[in-house]
């Protein structure tokens, strides 16, 4: 069975973005646009040669790259003309915006979280609890790409084969059954052929969008690990 998910399950074009900032320390008050635009659609292209299905916010943030990319690169207003507004700015405000809707959001969840706490709700329990910083499908798919990039297999000889996603989501289930955690650069490392790497990425992301396992990290852009999602019921409020 040939698989494809839906990138939207996870994340939008807004979230793309802010991790390409993130990734590369850029000031969101003066971004590159060059630069991002670049790296925007590089990340598309590779979404969609490995089957990760793009939803049309997705290519229409593209687009809109694409003509603040242009328009920075007309002529400057000279002489007494009075100086035309940063091409950026909308797209800056849009992620500003963005950058507090999620930060409310996160309120919401980590009260949300210590409600269930104190009432005896299942909650997601981690041992490790420094590991506490979620990884998002784009920092999934950096640790991806690198492995990708560094083996030598030449990817067009293998597109047409199929993929067994559904015995790659046993294999990472039968792993976590013996484990606490697997670290994602285990699963990569271990596997021989592009094909499988491929296939484990599209199991993973299965699995998190059922909420069967859960990505963390100690930081930003730190070492990914995966937890099966084992809820744990408090019966009692914590003296």
């Amino acid at each position: 069975m040939v698989y494809e998910v839906r990138l939207q399950n996870f994340e939008g074009p807004l979230d793309l973005l802010l991790h390409l900032i993130k990734k590369n320390d850029i000031n969101i008050y003066d971004i590159p646009i060059s630069q991002i635009t670049s790296e925007y659609i590089s990340y598309l292209d590779m979404m969609r040669r490995f089957n990760l299905n793009l939803a049309g916010d997705f290519l229409i943030m593209a687009s809109t790259l694409i003509k603040i990319k242009s328009r920075m690169l007309l002529p400057q207003p000279q002489g007494d003309n009075p100086e035309e507004e940063d091409p950026r700015k909308e797209l800056m405000d849009r992620l500003l915006e963005y950058k507090k809707v999620k930060a409310v959001s996160q309120i919401f969840r980590d009260r949300e979280h210590k409600q269930s706490q104190l009432h005896g709700r299942p909650i997601y329990y981690f041992k490790e609890d420094y590991y506490t910083v979620e990884a998002t499908v784009f920092d999934i798919m950096d640790a991806f790409s690198r492995v990708i990039s560094s083996m030598k297999e030449d990817f067009r000889e293998i597109i047409q084969e199929e993929v067994s996603v559904e015995e790659k989501i046993m294999q990472i289930e039968n792993m976590l059954e013996e484990k606490e955690y697997i670290l994602l650069s285990e699963i990569f490392s271990q596997q021989k052929r592009k094909l499988d790497i491929i296939a484990f990425l599209l199991a993973l992301l299965e699995m998190i969008k059922m909420k069967r396992v859960c990505a963390r990290q100690s930081k930003i852009f730190g070492e990914i690990r995966i937890y099966r999602v084992q809820p744990k019921v408090l019966d009692a409020v914590p003296g």
